[in-house]
């Protein structure tokens, strides 16, 4: 595998770990559905996700135990059926962890700017 393509899979990693902070992060302050979290990514962070972005993301971090998926509950009307989500306590250390990291690393490339 060249540089080139090393650089990106790298670069491609850390945005996916990236999606998984954003997600963690909506959800610190109330339960959220993959419909929800959609929205939230656009409003807060200005990102527009595909359901098929974010749905895989929900998966892992819910087997890594730092979400909790709720049974799906019908919402009035015939729309389709809603899972919220919550934030785990492993999930808010994890976080709080991730969010520190990422201050830090954000100090270092600006004082090296």
């Amino acid at each position: 595998m060249s540089n080139g393509s090393s650089r990106i899979t790298v670069e491609a990693i850390e945005v996916m770990q990236l999606i998984d902070v954003e997600i963690l992060y909506l959800l610190k302050e109330s339960s959220q559905t993959l419909y929800s979290l959609r929205r939230g990514l656009a409003d807060v962070f200005s990102e527009m996700r595909s359901f098929g972005t974010i749905h895989p993301h929900l998966v892992k971090l819910e087997y890594q135990g730092l979400i909790k998926g709720a049974q799906k509950t019908r919402p009035s009307g015939d729309g389709p059926n809603k899972r919220p989500f919550v934030l785990t306590r492993r999930g808010r250390s994890t976080l709080d962890k991730q969010v520190n990291v990422l201050a830090k690393t954000v100090l270092k490339m600006t004082s090296r700017a």
